[in-house]
C-alpha cells in the first residue's frame, strides 16, 4: 500500500512525503522527497503517480515503487488516477484531464459537462471513469459517452473508488451536523451499486471526524480509507461491508498496489441511449462461445463479463416497440474489453404516436434542459440579470416558448431546442407570461395584464394577431389547450372565495366553471388522450399538491406524489412536476417524475425551487410492412419467378433489383433485423425441411435458418414484440400448430409451439389487439370464421366474416394499430374495422391480386390490386387512385405474400 504522511517539525511547519508499507502496517518505508502526496499505482504495480503541493516541485510526477527514477510529467493538477489502458486522469482547474503515462497528449476528458469536476477514478477494466462534481458522484464511459449522476442529495460526495468487479463504487460523504454546535460536521464512507441503487454507509464516525479517500483492494476484499480527527489523520482498513475496521497508523490518501495479471476472460459492456438518455429494460442477446442475455439497468447500461478471450461474438439488443442502431454488432476475435453502445428509438403501430423527449424547466433565472434520467443538464436561456421562466414545448418538439424580462418587462420569446436563435414574439409595455402552444402549433395562448388585470390572450405562433379571450375584471391565468384543440382550460378568481378552474372555446366563447372548489390553483393541463386533467391545488400556495380529475370535472383525486406544476408526458405514461413554492428547504425539492398512476417517483434534477417543467414531444417512428427503404411507406415491389429477382420501387430510394430466391420459393418478406426496413426473404423446401433465406437490410448479410418441414406454411411475425420478425411456420393437421422462435431473450434458440386450428385452416399474420405482438390467428373456410388468440390477455375471439372462396386480406384499415378482419371477393373489399366499424368498397376485378399496405404513410392500409404488371392504389390520405406500371403479368406482388 502507498499513502501520504504529513510530519510536523516544531518551529518549521509540516511536510508531506509518500510511504509504502504492507497492508498490516509493517515495513513502512518513505520513498519520495518532501511535497509529494495523493499516490496512485500503475496498473502493473511497479510505479506510482503522485501530485505535489505548492511547497514542492509542482505538477504531477511518476516514480518507481522504490522511489527512484522520478519524472515530472509536465502537467499541473491533482488526484491522478492510472488506467489499465495506460492513461492517467487528473483534475486541473475544475476539469478532468487525461494524458499518456509519459505526460504526452494532455487533453480535457471528453463528454464531462459538470463544473468543478474532481477526484477521477478508473474502473478496473478502464472502460469507465467515476468523478465528483457539485457534491455528487458521476460516472462516464471512457469514450466520453453515457455520463450520468450516481448519487443525489444535499451533502457533498467525493473521492470515488471502484470495486474490482466494477459493480460498486465506494465514496466519501461530507455533511454538517445541524443539531450539534455550530460548524459541526462528519464524513463517512459509503458504497453504492453502479446503477445508483442500494446506497449503504460503511462507517459512522462522530462529530468532527471525517472518513475520506476510500481505496478498494485489487482482490475486492478490503477497503482502505483515511480518518481525520482532532488528533490528525490515520490509515484504516475494513471489510467491504464496513466490519473489522483496523487502524494501521498515521497517514492519508491510501492506494492499494494492484496484483498484475493477464486476464483469460474479458468483458463487453455498453449503454443504450434514447434521445440522449439511457433506456432500461432492453434485452441484450449475446451469441458466440458463450450464449447469454441480460437486460439494461435503469440508466441503460449492460455488461457481459468473463467472456473467453479470442471469441467471435454477436451482440443483439431487443425491446418491444423500439428499434436499435445498429441492429446488431459483431466482435471478431475479442482481444480486449469492448464498449458497444446502441442508439434506441421508439416505434409505434399507428402514424400519430408521440414519445417522451427532454424536460425543459426554469431554474436560477434560466431555462434549462435535462434528460429524464437526470443526465445532460444544460441551459438554453442564460439568465444573467434577467429572469427566464415558464418554458413550454411546441407540439413538434422543435421549439420552446418562454417568458423573460430581458427587455425590462416580461415578454414572450421563442427559441429552437438548442437555445439559439431566440425570437421576440411581442413588444408590449405590459407583462406577458404563461405561453402555451395549441395542438397544431399554429397558435399560442398566454396571459397579459395590458388591460389592467390578468387576462387570457391568443396569438399566432409568430406573435401576430394578438386577441383577448377573457374580459373579466378579476384575474385569469395558466391557460392550456385540450389535445383536440377544442377547449382551453385556465385558472380564474372571478368567483368570490378563491381560484377555480374554468374552460372555454378557443375563440373565448362558452366560458364554464369546471370545478367549484375554491383554493389556490396552478398549471392545469390535459392528458394526451384528453380524458384527464392534472393540476396543483391547495387551500393556499404552501399547501398545494398535485391532483387529477376527469375532463368533465368529476373524479377529483389527489395524486400520490408531487406538489407543483404537474404535466403529463407526451405519451401519457408519466407525469413530471416540481417543487417548491415554500422554498428550497423542502424535502420534495427538485424536478421529479412518476408513472401516470403515481408510482415510481424519481428525482430528475435535485435543485432548490425549479419551476414549470415541460416535457418535449418527439415523433415516434412507425413500422410499415413492405417498407424496403425505411420511410414508413410501403413500396411497390414484385418478385419475378422466372429469374428469382425482386424488383422494388422505393418511395424514397427509387427502383432497385436483387436476385434472391427461385420460382418454387414462398415469399416471406419482413423486418427480421429490427432496422425498420423490410428484408428480402424466402422459404425454400430442401428435402424434408424448410429453410429461411434472409438478406438483412441493416448490414447486407445473409441469414440461413433451417426451420420447419416441407408442407408447412411460413408465417413470420413478431411474436415477442421486440420489433424483429421471428421465424415461424404453421403446420396443418388434426391439431394444427404454430411453431416460432422468439428473438428476444432467447440465446438458446428455444422453439415455441402453439396449437391453434384444425386441418384446412388458413394461418393469418397480424396484431389484432394492438399490443405490438403477433397473435395466433386462423381463418376457417368451412364456416367463414376468424379465430384469434389475443397475446395481450389470452382471450379468444371468434368472428364470422367471410366465405371459403374469399381471399383473406387482414390489415389495419382504420389506423388504430390493430389488424382488422377483411376479405376480397370479386373486386369488392369487405372490412370489419376495430375502431371505425364495417366498410365495403368496390375496387378491383375478380382476377386481380389484392395487395393492401400503407403506401402513402398515413398509418392506414390502402386498398391496392396488382393486374398484369399494373398497380392500382386507392390512397386513404387523398382519396385518389394511383395507377403505375411496375412489373410484368407473371410477377408476384410482394404485398400479397400473406394474402390467404
Amino acid at each position: 500500500m502507498a499513502y501520504a504522511l504529513t510530519r510536523s517539525i516544531l518551529g518549521t511547519g509540516s511536510f508531506t512525503i509518500i510511504y509504502t508499507g504492507n497492508a498490516d502496517g509493517t515495513n513502512q518505508t518513505p520513498i519520495s522527497s518532501i511535497g509529494f502526496y495523493e499516490p496512485a499505482w500503475s496498473p502493473d504495480g511497479t510505479k506510482l503517480v503522485c501530485s505535489t503541493n505548492p511547497g514542492g516541485d509542482g505538477g504531477i510526477w511518476v516514480l518507481k515503487a522504490d522511489g527512484t527514477d522520478r519524472v515530472n510529467l509536465g502537467a499541473s493538477g491533482r488526484s491522478p488516477a492510472w488506467s489499465v489502458t495506460g492513461k492517467i486522469a487528473y483534475d486541473h482547474s475544475g476539469e478532468i484531464w487525461t494524458m499518456n503515462a509519459d505526460g504526452s497528449n494532455q487533453a480535457r476528458f471528453p463528454g464531462i459537462r459538470q463544473l468543478s469536476a474532481s477526484t477521477p477514478a478508473w474502473s478496473s477494466d478502464g472502460m469507465k471513469l467515476a468523478f465528483s462534481s457539485g457534491g455528487a458522484i458521476w460516472v462516464i464511459n471512457a469514450d466520453g459517452t453515457g455520463q450520468r449522476r450516481l448519487t443525489v442529495g444535499t451533502s457533498s460526495d467525493s473521492s470515488p473508488t471502484w470495486s474490482n468487479d466494477g459493480t460498486k463504487i465506494a465514496f466519501s460523504r461530507f455533511a454538517p451536523l445541524p443539531l450539534l454546535l455550530s460548524g459541526a460536521y462528519t464524513a463517512d464512507i459509503r458504497v453504492i451499486n453502479v446503477d445508483g441503487t442500494n446506497e449503504i454507509p460503511l462507517t459512522t464516525p462522530g462529530a468532527y471526524v471525517s472518513d475520506s479517500n476510500p481505496a478498494w483492494s485489487s482482490d475486492g476484499t478490503k477497503i482502505a480509507f483515511s480518518r481525520r480527527d482532532i488528533y490528525g489523520s490515520g490509515i484504516y482498513i475494513m471489510n467491504t461491508d464496513g466490519t473489522d475496521q483496523i487502524g494501521l497508523g498515521a497517514g492519508a490518501d491510501p492506494s492499494w498496489q494492484p496484483v498484475p495479471y493477464v486476464p483469460n476472460t474479458l468483458a463487453i459492456t455498453g449503454r443504450h441511449l434514447y434521445t440522449g438518455r439511457g433506456i432500461s429494460g432492453a434485452v441484450i442477446n449475446l451469441s458466440g462461445p458463450i450464449n447469454a442475455f441480460t437486460t439494461t439497468d435503469y440508466v441503460g447500461n449492460y455488461t457481459f463479463s468473463n467472456l473467453p478471450r479470442g471469441g467471435h461474438y454477436i451482440v443483439s439488443p431487443s425491446l418491444p416497440a423500439h428499434y436499435f442502431t445498429p441492429a446488431q454488432r459483431v466482435v471478431n476475435n475479442l482481444d480486449r474489453n469492448r464498449i458497444i453502445n446502441f442508439v434506441v428509438a421508439e416505434t409505434c403501430a399507428t402514424a400519430k404516436c408521440i414519445g417522451n423527449g427532454k424536460i425543459a424547466y426554469a431554474y436560477n433565472r434560466s431555462v434549462a434542459l435535462i434528460n429524464w434520467d437526470g443526465s445532460s443538464l444544460g441551459s438554453i436561456s442564460s439568465g444573467g440579470s434577467s429572469l427566464n421562466i415558464e418554458p413550454a414545448w411546441s407540439p413538434d418538439g422543435l421549439s420552446i416558448v418562454f417568458s423573460t424580462n430581458r427587455d425590462g418587462n416580461f415578454e414572450i420569446y421563442s427559441t429552437n431546442a438548442s437555445g439559439s436563435q431566440p425570437v421576440r414574439l411581442m413588444n408590449n409595455p405590459a407583462a406577458d407570461t404563461s405561453p402555451s402552444y395549441s395542438p397544431d402549433g399554429l397558435s399560442i395562448v398566454f396571459v397579459s395584464d395590458r388591460d389592467g388585470n390578468k387576462e387570457i390572450y391568443k396569438m399566432n405562433a409568430d406573435g401576430s394577431n394578438q386577441v383577448r379571450l377573457t374580459t373579466e375584471t378579476t384575474n385569469d391565468s395558466a391557460p392550456a389547450y385540450s389535445p383536440d384543440g377544442q377547449k382551453i382550460i385556465f385558472v380564474s378568481d372571478r368567483v368570490t372565495g378563491g381560484q377555480r378552474l374554468f374552460t372555454m372555446n378557443p375563440d373565448g366563447s362558452n366560458q364554464q366553471m369546471l370545478s367549484d372548489i375554491a383554493g389556490s390553483y396552478s398549471r392545469p393541463s390535459y392528458s394526451p388522450d384528453g380524458r384527464k386533467i392534472i393540476f396543483s391545488y391547495g387551500t393556499d400556495i404552501n399547501t398545494r399538491r398535485v391532483w387529477t380529475m376527469n375532463a368533465d370535472g368529476s373524479g377529483r383525486t389527489q395524486f400520490p406524489v408531487g406538489r407543483e406544476a404537474p404535466a403529463y408526458s407526451p405519451n401519457g405514461r408519466k407525469v413530471v412536476f416540481s417543487c417548491c413554492p415554500s422554498g428550497p428547504s423542502s424535502p420534495d425539492a427538485g424536478v421529479r417524475t412518476a408513472n401516470a398512476d403515481g408510482s415510481g417517483e424519481r428525482v430528475v434534477a435535485a435543485l432548490p425551487d425549479p419551476s414549470s417543467p415541460s416535457w418535449q414531444p418527439i415523433r415516434v417512428t412507425r413500422r410499415a410492412p413492405f417498407d424496403f427503404d425505411g420511410d414508413e411507406r410501403a413500396d411497390l415491389a414484385v418478385f419475378r419467378p422466372a429469374d428469382g429477382i425482386w424488383y422494388s420501387l422505393g418511395s424514397q430510394s427509387g427502383p432497385s433489383s436483387v436476385q434472391w430466391g427461385s420460382a418454387a420459393d414462398k415469399l416471406t418478406p419482413a423486418d427480421y433485423d429490427g432496422d425498420l426496413k423490410t428484408d428480402l426473404a424466402v422459404w425454400h423446401e430442401v428435402g424434408p425441411d424448410g429453410v429461411f433465406y434472409i438478406l438483412n437490410s441493416s448490414d447486407n448479410t445473409v441469414r440461413t435458418e433451417t426451420f420447419g418441414l416441407a408442407g408447412d406454411v411460413p408465417a413470420p411475425g413478431d411474436w415477442d414484440g421486440d420489433g424483429k420478425a421471428d421465424l415461424s411456420v404453421y403446420r396443418g393437421g388434426a391439431q394444427s400448430t404454430f411453431y416460432y422462435r422468439a428473438s428476444m431473450a432467447n440465446p438458446d434458440q428455444t422453439l415455441t409451439s402453439l396449437a391453434w386450428g384444425t386441418a384446412d385452416d388458413k394461418p393469418l399474420s397480424g396484431d389484432f389487439d394492438g399490443d405490438g405482438k403477433t397473435d395466433a390467428a386462423i381463418f376457417r373456410p368451412s364456416n367463414g370464421t376468424w379465430y384469434v388468440l389475443k397475446s395481450s390477455d389470452g382471450q379468444v375471439l371468434a368472428t364470422i366474416f367471410g366465405a371459403a372462396s374469399d381471399k383473406i386480406v387482414p390489415a389495419d384499415y382504420d389506423g388504430d394499430g390493430k389488424t382488422d378482419y377483411a376479405i376480397y371477393r370479386d373486386g369488392m373489399w369487405y372490412m370489419q374495422r376495430s375502431t371505425q366499424g364495417f366498410l365495403a368498397v368496390q375496387y378491383g376485378l375478380s382476377t386481380d391480386t389484392p395487395a393492401p399496405a400503407d403506401y402513402d404513410g398515413d398509418g392506414v392500409a390502402d386498398l391496392a390490386v396488382f393486374r398484369d404488371g399494373v398497380w392500382y392504389v386507392l390512397k386513404t390520405q387523398t382519396g385518389t387512385t394511383e395507377v403505375r406500371q411496375f412489373g410484368l403479368s407473371g410477377d408476384k406482388a410482394v404485398a400479397s405474400a400473406y394474402v390467404r
